[in-house]
């Protein structure tokens, strides 16, 4: 019985130190040190932030500036040289940081199952100057996916703006789980600018097809913010360096149907990238005029309805685009690959299926690649073999039919 007596205590030991090494190896997990992906460009990378608020637009979904709609922009850019000798910015500002762990819960358990973004690192130094050659510069605006922030997806930025491009970033009012202005104040996403978890599918559809538009509403308002800096910049970094005469757009997820309806609408999009997103809005029916390219995680199942009937819709929106309009998909993808969070601390998320089996820096190398030879292609005018089909040097990326 002694003998019994002292094996149970001895199991219930070594089963408390497990325990209690669990979380710390958790812990270490999460507060280990990451550095995103090297931008693959020639150029060094800037980044900058702005609060803009449209005059023109009511706030429908908060309180807003003083009624009207404000949005939290950040610009990656090609850098002077010089930048390469500075340190570079947080990966986010501390109003960013404190904003964002307070939307996690329960705190500690958030904590223990995802990545310490104060240990992240970036490359793009803050407000650096802007490198003069060769600009000016093509101009690309993006937006998040529903419920992200525009630093989440900073590895692409940082990659598109090092090859030569001014990137834009707004982060949607409301929509998204939280925004940081400059000055201080925070505002949190709120059901009006969401999906609710109630809806029904049709509900849901109105829905999103309404907030589609004010999403590309977004987009053509930071577009008009960059005519005004291009004529005059009160920091004298953008003036007369932004050509918006070759501008892009792209976005994730809900982001990547609001590039497509932003195409749809202005005329200054010449050419637009969907990430992931399934898209909403008049877009669907009326299709695109401009060269467009969706870049799909591997789905769940090459016989998915929902898999068919996205992919469907986007031949149907590019029916008129010829060889101009591309649908590929990457192998051992999942849908959270094209955030930065392929390359952080993540099991929650991995476990939930948001990120696949591929290696995350290998896999945000491969979406960079492809968007930049897009853009090089439609907005630089230069020829891309990679566009043209499969390519041994990135097995894992498929062309579907068009």
């Amino acid at each position: 019985m002694k003998s019994l007596a002292r094996t149970r205590v001895r199991v219930a030991i070594v089963a408390a130190l497990v325990l209690a090494g669990i979380p710390s190896g958790m812990w270490w997990l999460h507060s280990r040190p990451v550095t995103l992906p090297a931008p693959a460009g020639s150029h060094s990378v800037g980044r900058v932030e702005y609060d803009w608020v449209d005059q023109t637009r009511p706030e429908t979904f908060g309180l807003g500036h003083d009624g009207h709609r404000e949005l939290d922009v950040w610009i990656w850019y090609p850098a002077s040289p010089a930048a390469t000798r500075q340190a570079p910015a947080p990966y986010l500002p501390p109003a960013w940081l404190a904003a964002r762990e307070q939307t996690q819960q329960p705190a500690f358990l958030a904590q223990l199952l995802t990545q310490d973004l104060a240990v992240v690192q970036a490359h793009a130094v803050l407000n650096a100057a802007l490198d003069l050659q060769p600009a000016p510069f093509p101009v690309l605006i993006f937006q998040p996916g529903l419920g992200p922030i525009v630093p989440d997806y900073t590895a692409l930025a940082e990659d598109l703006a090092s090859r030569g491009y001014v990137v834009a970033g707004s982060t949607p009012t409301y929509s998204s789980a939280v925004v940081a202005f400059p000055d201080g104040h925070v505002a949190r996403g709120t059901e009006a600018a969401n999906v609710s978890d109630s809806a029904t599918p049709a509900e849901a559809q109105l829905t999103l097809d309404r907030l589609v538009q004010i999403w590309a509403a977004d987009n053509a308002f930071v577009l008009n913010q960059l005519v005004v800096l291009n004529q005059s910049d009160p920091d004298l970094r953008f003036a007369g360096h932004l050509d918006l005469s070759r501008v892009g757009v792209w976005g994730h997820s809900f982001g990547g149907a609001a590039a497509a309806e932003t195409c749809r609408l202005d005329v200054r999009c010449k050419a637009g990238i969907n990430l992931d997103g399934t898209p909403y809005g008049e877009v669907v029916r009326a299709g695109l005029d401009q060269p467009f390219m969706s870049l799909w995680s591997e789905p769940p199942s090459s016989s998915d309805p929902s898999w068919l009937q996205t992919t469907s819709d986007m031949r149907r929106m590019e029916s008129r685009l010829g060889g101009d309009g591309y649908q590929l998909v990457v192998a051992g993808s999942r849908h959270f690959n094209f955030t930065d969070g392929s390359v952080f601390y993540e099991p929650f998320l991995k476990a939930r299926g948001g990120l696949g089996s591929i290696d995350g820096a290998r896999f945000l190398t491969i979406a960079g690649t492809y968007m930049g030879a897009f853009f090089d292609r439609y907005l630089m005018g230069q020829a891309e073999p990679l566009l043209v089909g499969l390519s041994t040097g990135y097995p894992e990326v498929q062309f579907l039919p068009r």
